[in-house]
């Protein structure tokens, strides 16, 4: 509720949550002109004490500051500050400032010293009570500037002044507004400079009370310069509460106000005008009024705190009603008046304030007005014998006082104290280089020891030690050589002498004992590369000897690496024990003038055997060999896989060549390396590594080669490798390849159609591949280039200009066709593949280029390729079995004749997803075949017998159904599978693969055809057989067998065989065998029942024994006798039947045996 009513009075307070207000930018404030007036204002000052001596000066040096006090003045704006100031009756000895006097000043900016010859007044601008936030930091900027220049006593009091217009002109809210404003400036005087000062409150403007001219009109000049107001005691510790402040300010005021009423009757009589009169009259009431609001002003900003001193200390020092001017065109009207109230009624004005400010009228003429200057009531005894007289009253910062007492008394301290201490440090001085001198005189020793013992052994592991020795001669503790501390300094200082003779005995050792080994080291070097014929290293070992020798250019960088290195390998470097001691060493040695002094002279024999080997390569080898090590630093980063196929392509590439996949490309052989490294900088190289192979040769005498032709056959060199590493690169890129071992990647087709997706999309790695190919391997620039002479700018020699250019285009040309035929055009095929029929050797970065070339064809395949196989997948994943077509065959067959990269990367894809392909139509087919033909299998014939060792039967006219000719089996092979079969080999497989998944069944089912079903067009089962009496014996006068209702009865005599057929006349129900002896029974000794019969009676045969000829000799024991029976058709092949009917098996994912 409260919240809604908060809104409803002020809905701005809506925009609090709604919109986040963005707080206002902090502008910059210049303090220059503030911090220039205080300073300015110091400095005049400061010439009071200008003409005394500089010892005077020295031990009174800050006395200045404080003798002349410094009073600073607070307002607000048109209260009357400056005018207040200029009337005050002072001295103003500037005349810029005395002119100002009794006139009308502008409004202050900021502030401004006013100087008098009793005080300094700093006047300061209004708006630092009408505006505090907006001046908050200039004011801050006053106070520091006071702090500054005037550190101890900042400001010896502070004027207030007031307006009586604001006081009666005003609201009793505006009226607190004012007084928290001046609270909080006067705090920020006494908290920022820590001094404690009096507040001197003017009431200004005191004519423009009604009455006040009538009233005031007979005093004396003298009279007016008295002082008007109220003083109280400053040094008297409060101990009153805070109500004694406001009860003592009206009581003094009420005096006041009793003293003007007891005089008026006075005053009356002295005047004879009755408007005088009137005006009189209305004074006292006026000046009630004036007081009440004085004392809740005064009351608001004095009144003790117990958060700081004014709880113990009042601050407030009198309160004067003063008047600077007495403009006539102002007056106040007491809106308390019976005939002023009816004004604002008739006027419909409700005032807020006891008074109101208005215009009067006057008939006057400007003499009138300008002489309201003229006259100044009750100042000048208030500056001259108060304000300017209570400048002692201030409480100095005492922490900065002490602080500068204590400055003076340690300079008096300090200066005692260095004569002490320069006695001291000269005896110190020269304890410590008498010191110094003794240890180098044992140090000399030491090293004279050391060289007469290298001198007489030449021990070369004695070297560094004699030479760190001679260089660390004159070190001595922590003694800075070059640079002593003080307390070396006072006195003889010895060590520059020590350390210049150090340094000549050092520079001799080097000379006379270090360089004749580098020499011979750099001879041993060159031997031993042109004893093992190492062209590379004799022209770097010729290269250092000749410079060493003083027959070629000498290169102190060069040496010195050069040196360091080949001592490194030989290990002559341990003894130094720091690589950076001897380059050191080296450093200092080549710097010298004379480093030659004590070396041999150059060995012909061997600089000319050294030429001769070097002399069997080519200039143009020899030269391209150092290009290419100068240039290795320079050129750009090495080109990698990925940043070939582009930094954000899908990465489905990588390289064959090990050594291109882990280095990459170097970047010497790249078009940037070429472009921005080759062609700028062979040139002038080139020219500096002639001029260098001509003195390493010895040919300096001899005529240079052709520059230009030499630099073309340079070129050439650089060309060919060119062309071989990126042959290198494109014959070897390869897709990644795929864990074939993973159950998705070596059976679907996820991988290869998200490869195809990869190499078919928008930012596909393969165009990437193929466009950087391109640019990398057409290096000819088909834009003409600007010649080189066309930006001189010559006016004069047209001739020689002519020439030159010719020359210039005469090369560019020659270099040009040197590039194309030794690398554009060995890419011709892969330029033409990727941009067509276009002679255009950019660098294919825009895709309109590749309309209608062959690379936009191949993507097109590849496309309908990542289409179909898609859709096929699909298709498989929804159980069916889709065709297949050869497309994707024919663009593998196609990609024989794509130049290299393409056909190393597309055949191998093409051909792995023909080979899943064909094996998810292999697969999907198995699936199928056991969801169809392998339901029905398992439900009708999967644990029964004749498939199974069991007791249940296979219906007779289920397997004719199921295995007969157009029954399930042979109706399913023929839709499904006849024409994608090859059964003419055995195992079956699948046309054109070596796959034979799901087959076993079918041929398994043709077998069984075969052996069982002879009749009605294999249509029925039939077996026909015969049978025949091997063996009977004596026992047994007679066997009868009976197949179905053919009988056979055999007795001893001739064995002819029987034929029978299965199922015989009765439809396959019974078997027996019976066998008749004298005095048994004709009883059947085996019986068996059922379509299957006949393979039960020969499967209980005891024992079965296998002929060659295909016949089976079936042994029964009936009781102890032995009958042996010959059967002929019971076999398919070399098996037996019922073996082939076990070994059938439905097609299952666990091809379970049935």
């Amino acid at each position: 509720m409260y919240l809604v009513r908060a809104l409803a009075i002020n809905p701005a307070l809506l925009d609090n949550f709604l919109f986040t207000r963005k707080a206002k930018p902090v502008e910059d404030v210049d303090l220059s002109e503030i911090n220039a007036t205080i300073r300015d204002g110091m400095k005049y000052v400061r010439r009071i004490y200008s003409g005394l001596p500089v010892w005077k000066r020295f031990f009174i040096s800050s006395r200045w500051r404080s003798e002349l006090p410094w009073f600073m003045v607070l307002g607000t704006r048109h209260s009357g500050k400056t005018s207040l100031l200029l009337s005050s009756g002072q001295d103003f000895p500037l005349p810029e400032q005395l002119n100002r006097v009794g006139k009308d000043n502008s409004p202050t900016q900021h502030c401004e010293c006013l100087f008098s010859n009793d005080a300094l007044f700093l006047d300061t601008a209004g708006k630092y009570l009408d505006k505090p936030k907006e001046s908050q930091l200039e004011w801050n900027g006053i106070l520091k500037a006071l702090k500054k220049y005037r550190p101890v006593n900042a400001v010896n009091g502070v004027i207030v002044a007031i307006s009586v217009t604001e006081l009666l002109g005003k609201s009793q809210a505006e009226l607190l507004n004012l007084a928290a404003t001046l609270r909080s400036r006067l705090d920020d005087v006494r908290s920022t400079l820590g001094v404690r000062f009096p507040v001197y409150v003017m009431i200004n403007k005191l004519d423009q009370l009604s009455g006040f001219d009538e009233y005031f009109r007979n005093l004396t000049a003298e009279d007016r310069e008295q002082v008007w107001g109220v003083t109280f005691p400053y040094s008297e510790e409060k101990v009153s509460v805070d109500m004694a402040l406001e009860q003592r300010i009206r009581h003094e005021l009420g005096l006041l106000e009793n003293r003007i009423r007891n005089n008026i009757p006075v005053r009356m009589q002295e005047e004879y005008s009755a408007a005088d009169r009137k005006g009189m009259y209305a004074l006292p009431q006026d000046f009630r009024m004036l007081s009440q609001r004085v004392t809740e002003v005064l009351q608001n900003i004095f009144f003790a705190s117990r958060f700081d001193e004014t709880k113990f200390h009042t601050t407030l020092r009198g309160i004067y009603f003063v008047s600077s001017c007495q403009p006539a065109n102002i007056e106040l009207l007491n809106n308390n008046t019976l005939i002023q109230k009816w004004r604002n009624v008739t006027s419909y004005k409700n005032p807020t304030s006891p008074a109101s400010v208005t215009k009067r009228s006057s008939k006057e003429g400007p003499l009138v007005g300008a002489m309201a200057y003229g006259k100044q009531f009750f100042l000048k005894q208030l500056f001259r014998d108060v304000i300017t007289k209570d400048g002692d009253l201030v409480s100095y910062n005492l922490k900065v006082q002490s602080k500068y007492r204590f400055q003076n008394l340690l300079g008096h301290a300090a200066c005692i104290g260095a004569a002490v201490w320069l006695v001291w440090a000269f005896l110190v001085s020269f304890q410590n280089n008498d010191g110094y001198l003794q240890v180098i005189k044992t140090k000399l020793g030491t090293l004279e020891n050391t060289a007469s013992s290298y001198a007489k052994t030449a021990d070369e592991n004695v070297l560094p030690t004699l030479l760190s020795a001679t260089q660390l001669l004159p070190e001595y503790g922590p003694l800075d050589v070059n640079s002593p501390d003080l307390e070396w300094r006072y006195g003889l200082y010895t060590g520059s002498a020590v350390a210049h003779g150090a340094g000549n005995l050092y520079d001799f050792f080097l000379q006379r004992y270090l360089f004749p080994i580098i020499e011979r080291e750099a001879k041993t070097s060159l031997s031993n590369a042109v004893y093992a014929a190492d062209s590379k290293a004799i022209y770097e070992s010729l290269k250092l000897y000749l410079m060493l020798t003083g027959e070629g250019k000498f290169d102190q960088h060069y040496v010195v690496e050069e040196v360091t290195k080949n001592w490194q390998e030989s290990g002559k470097i341990d003894p130094y024990e720091e690589k950076g001691i001897f380059i050191k060493h080296l450093n200092m040695l080549f710097t010298e003038e004379k480093w030659q002094e004590y070396g041999h002279a150059p060995d012909a024999a061997l600089i000319k055997q050294a030429r001769g080997i070097l002399a069997e390569k080519t200039t143009t080898a020899r030269l391209w060999e150092r290009v290419q090590a100068d240039l290795q630093d320079q050129a750009p980063a090495n080109i990698t896989l990925r940043k070939i196929v582009g930094e954000n392509a899908t990465q489905i590439f990588t390289l064959s060549d090990n050594e291109l996949l882990l280095k990459g490309i170097p970047g010497l052989y790249t078009y940037a390396g070429y472009h921005q490294v080759i062609k700028k900088k062979l040139t002038p190289l080139l020219f500096e590594l002639q001029l260098e192979d001509r003195w390493v040769m010895g040919r300096s005498s001899t005529p240079a080669a052709d520059p230009l032709t030499l630099q073309l056959d340079v070129l050439s060199v650089y060309l060919n490798e060119y062309t071989l590493y990126w042959k290198r690169v494109l014959s070897s890129v390869r897709l990644i390849p795929v864990d074939a071992n993973s159950g998705e990647n070596s059976q679907g087709l996820s991988v290869d159609i998200i490869l195809l997706r990869t190499l078919v999309s928008e930012s596909s790695p393969l165009l990437n591949l193929a466009r950087y190919a391109v640019k990398q391997t057409t290096l000819v620039d088909k834009q003409k280039e600007k010649p080189l002479l066309d930006d001189l700018n010559l006016r004069s020699n047209t001739y020689l200009i002519n020439q030159a250019q010719k020359v210039q285009e005469r090369y560019a040309f020659r270099e040009n066709r040197r590039i194309q035929e030794l690398v554009d055009n060995r890419f011709d095929g892969l330029r033409n593949f990727v941009n067509g029929d276009s002679r255009d050797s950019g660098s294919g970065n825009n895709i309109s280029m590749l309309q209608g070339s062959p690379m936009t064809q191949m993507m097109g395949a590849l496309n309908d390729q990542y289409t179909r196989l898609v859709v096929l997948n699909s298709a498989f994943d929804n159980g069916d079995i889709p065709p297949v077509s050869n497309d994707g065959m024919r663009i593998l067959a196609a990609s024989q004749t794509w130049p290299d990269p393409f056909k190393n990367i597309i055949a191998p894809l093409l051909k792995g997803s023909s080979s899943k392909l064909e094996n998810k139509v292999i697969a999907q087919t198995s699936k199928a075949i056991e969801m169809s033909v392998g339901d029905v299998c398992r439900n009708n014939f999967q644990g029964r017998y004749p498939f199974a060792d069991s007791d249940r039967m296979a219906s007779l006219s289920d397997v004719e159904r199921f295995f007969g000719t157009g029954g399930t089996v042979d109706n399913y092979f023929k839709k499904n599978l006849e024409s994608k079969v090859n059964t003419e080999s055995s195992p079956w497989r699948y046309k054109g693969s070596e796959s034979g998944e799901g087959l076993r069944f079918f041929e398994k089912v043709a077998a069984i055809r075969e052996a069982l079903f002879d009749s009605n067009d294999g249509r029925k089962v039939a077996l026909e057989f015969s049978a025949s009496v091997r063996y009977l014996p004596p026992s047994i006068t007679q066997l009868i067998m009976n197949f179905d209702g053919d009988a056979m009865r055999y007795s001893h005599g001739p064995v002819t065989p029987s034929f029978f057929k299965w199922p015989g006349t009765r439809q396959g129900t019974l078997v027996s065998l019976t066998a008749q002896r004298q005095q048994a029974s004709a009883l059947p000794n085996i019986i068996l029942r059922g379509p299957w019969a006949l393979l039960k009676w020969a499967e209980s045969a005891d024992n079965v024994k296998q002929e060659n000829n295909g016949k089976q000799i079936l042994t029964y024991y009936m009781g102890n006798d032995r009958v042996e029976i010959e059967v002929s058709g019971l076999m398919h092949g070399n098996k037996n039947i019922s073996d082939l009917l076990r070994d059938f098996q439905c097609p299952s994912a666990g091809s379970m045996r049935i």
